[in-house]
């Protein structure tokens, strides 16, 4: 489950909860203040990249002096 970061509209505590996608966000409860009242907040995307080669530093063969983003010839 994906989680979610609130912030309370009432004492402005700022919390996780995790919950399904489709679940309604009404039902989000303060821990603080127990008000139904909060703001979704925007979270940045953790997105990580794992190289099963080496880096090599011998030309692309694609003809780029350096790797091109998705480029499948790296």
């Amino acid at each position: 489950m994906p989680t979610y970061n609130y912030k309370c509209n009432e004492c402005n505590t700022k919390y996780e909860i995790f919950h399904k996608v489709k679940e309604n966000s009404d039902d989000v409860i303060c821990p603080s203040c127990n008000s139904k009242s909060s703001t979704k907040l925007m979270a940045a995307a953790n997105i990580g990249v794992k190289s099963s080669h080496s880096h090599n530093t011998a030309p692309l063969q694609c003809g780029m002096d350096s790797p091109c983003p998705g480029c499948h010839l790296n």
